[in-house]
């Protein structure tokens, strides 16, 4: 449900329906911060991303790909550096997607 919401770009839905559910899982977090990005609303995925992290939910590399445009859009660099370290500590720098995040995340800001 979550992402039929999203993808017809009816946020106010799918954020009514994410926050009746009990459970929120790392897919419905992803669901949230993606779709938020994708379609231009970066402060609400980045608040989403850190919604994640404080619940105590890992990150993967659908969480960072979905942040790392959004604190780009935002020129949030000092967050994207923290994203960065964070990035290469847990390996993901491995995964293109990541990657290619980060770089696009450097180079919109500026650095």
């Amino acid at each position: 449900m979550l992402a039929g919401y999203k993808n017809s770009a009816e946020f106010g839905e799918a954020q009514r329906l994410f926050m009746e559910m009990e459970r929120k899982d790392q897919v419905s977090w992803n669901t949230m911060i993606v779709g938020f990005s994708t379609h231009g609303h970066f402060e609400e995925a980045f608040i989403f991303f850190r919604g994640l992290m404080s619940e105590g939910i890992m990150p993967n590399e659908v969480s960072l790909t979905g942040v790392l445009p959004a604190c780009a859009q935002m020129g949030a660099f000092e967050s994207g550096k923290i994203l960065h370290g964070f990035i290469q500590k847990t390996g993901m720098t491995r995964i293109l997607p990541v990657a290619n995040a980060l770089l696009d995340m450097y180079t919109r800001c500026g650095k």
